[in-house]
């Protein structure tokens, strides 16, 4: 027996080696593919930094191979197991995965410079703006790639009347994305065309609201009962390219009102140092303006951010001169 049991103990010390150098070799594989990960999220969001200089700034991004990038409540994934935390404010779907990805950026200004958004996609996704007799010419600016939104993304226009013609032969043109994106742009949404668009399988349907004429602030409608606030026309951007309402809404009360409130304390601070220092009455006026606006919040309406903000930048204009600089 003693022969036989050096065979069987040989047999297990054996395969006690192979499971050790499997696990080694599958642990050692799963820490590089971790570090690859880290090292790419954090690349892409020094890229996003950089451009964050920029007013208004497109580009292609060029992974070099087929990657696999999440954007989510303000976090950054590759892979499965790392994110991110970016202080970047995105506006994406909440996966993109191909070899390329379509960044854009534009500042959001209250009246003075805030923080840079930024708007991402890949050829998977197609986005579809739908506008009737009181939209029209907004949805014509902001569809112009020489006024506002690249030609790159590949927009589509759509009559709204004439959408509901061609309906069959919309579905089935854009039934190879991996998500259709329908932006309805009206004071008052038909509901019978919104329900027709989300039967679509790969369909999400959005409605931006407006709160005047000048598409300046507004509500976005993401359908089931959640509405969310837009403060300005890149907010309202955002909206069209943002997965989600969660995302949305986190963009909106965790990073871009908090800093607008973190700006706004820096020129309520200048307002009083210069006040102090020039002795001009002018300063008085513009730092109740600046108060106004930095005690603003989710709960308020986006008329009053607006209202705010262009009280601000008249008066900046129009009450300083040599003897009193402007604040901004």
């Amino acid at each position: 027996m003693e022969p036989v049991f050096k065979y069987i103990f040989a047999l297990i010390v054996g395969i006690m080696f192979i499971i050790f150098f499997i696990g080694f070799a599958y642990n050692y594989i799963g820490t590089e593919e971790n570090k690859m990960s880290l090292l790419l999220t954090k690349s892409f969001d020094d890229q996003l930094n950089i451009l964050s200089i920029a007013q208004d700034s497109v580009m292609n991004y060029d992974f070099g191979a087929e990657t696999a990038l999440s954007f989510n409540q303000g976090a950054l994934r590759s892979g499965s197991q790392n994110s991110r935390k970016t202080d970047n404010i995105v506006y994406s779907p909440v996966n993109l995965k191909g070899k390329e990805l379509i960044i854009w950026t534009k500042k959001w200004d209250m009246p003075y410079a805030v923080t840079n958004f930024f708007y991402m996609t890949n050829k998977n996704y197609k986005y579809v703006l739908i506008y009737d007799r009181t939209s029209k010419d907004f949805v014509d600016l902001i569809s112009d790639p020489k006024e506002e939104i690249p030609e790159v993304f590949k927009v589509v226009t759509y009559d709204a009347d004439k959408l509901r013609e061609q309906f069959n032969d919309v579905r089935s043109s854009y039934s190879s994305f991996t998500k259709v994106k329908f932006i309805y742009f009206s004071e008052q949404p038909s509901n019978s065309l919104v329900n027709s668009l989300e039967n679509i399988n790969n369909a999400e349907v959005i409605s931006i609201i407006p709160g005047d004429d000048s598409w300046q602030f507004g509500t976005i409608d993401f359908q089931a009962d959640k509405e969310a606030m837009y403060i300005g026309q890149p907010m309202l951007l955002g909206a069209i390219f943002v997965d989600d309402y969660s995302n949305y809404l986190f963009n909106l009360e965790k990073k871009a009102l908090p800093k607008l409130k973190e700006i706004t304390e820096v020129y309520i601070n200048k307002a009083s140092f210069m006040s102090s220092a020039l002795q001009c009455q002018e300063y008085g006026l513009i730092n109740t303006q600046l108060q106004y606006l930095y005690n603003l919040n989710e709960e308020s309406e986006p008329e009053e951010f607006v209202k705010t903000a262009n009280n601000l930048e008249n008066i900046n204009k129009e009450h300083f001169g040599s003897e009193c600089p402007g604040v901004f």
